[in-house]
């Protein structure tokens, strides 16, 4: 990490502070931004997406963090929007069809090398993360009952209402995974 956040702010990452800053009368924020490594072991253990509420606190990437990566390729912000169709009304992904085709260009993106000016000029192996918005993920999402709490409510208000953002901000990458599984809709579950 960076001693200090001079890269996020000259290139605009202030303009996605208000949707991860604690909402004070909510007490969370509108969007949580995920770890890419996290996308990654969660996939290496075969493991599926969950929605934000049922992720383990280690999923996710704070504020602070964030503001103090090093630039991502090519001189981007590290945050990477993610674009995927949903396959059930209930769940995006529930075949691990996205989390595969992410998991395995995040691993490239982490273990890739780059060029760190603040050292001197040199090229340091990669281990460097991504922050991920990945809307069931990041966003507060509806439960088994089909029913979100009025608090995530919201706090998914607030974070519909800039959603854009995320992947039309200049230094921001976004992945579009538009990929659908072999035989799809067969094998998938849909209401009446």
């Amino acid at each position: 990490l960076r001693m200090d956040d001079s890269y996020w702010r000259t290139f605009g990452g202030a303009d996605l502070e208000s949707a991860l800053q604690v909402d004070p009368e909510h007490g969370d924020s509108p969007v949580a931004l995920i770890d890419a490594r996290y996308i990654v072991e969660l996939w290496k253990r075969g493991g599926k997406i969950l929605r934000r509420q049922d992720l383990p606190k280690e999923a996710f990437i704070d504020l602070e963090t964030v503001k103090r990566l090093p630039h991502g390729k090519g001189g981007c912000l590290r945050v990477i929007a993610v674009s995927h169709p949903w396959q059930q009304p209930d769940h995006p992904d529930p075949k691990e069809v996205n989390l595969t085709l992410l998991a395995k260009v995040l691993e490239r993106f982490i273990a890739e090398k780059r060029y760190e000016s603040s050292t001197g000029g040199e090229w340091v192996e990669g281990g460097c993360t991504y922050a991920c918005f990945f809307d069931f993920m990041s966003c507060f999402q509806k439960g088994p009952d089909g029913k979100r709490t009025d608090k995530e409510m919201a706090l998914f208000g607030k974070a519909l209402s800039n959603m854009m953002v995320w992947y039309g901000h200049p230094k921001t990458m976004t992945f579009k995974l538009t990929r659908l599984p072999k035989g799809y809709p067969n094998g998938f579950k849909f209401p009446e």
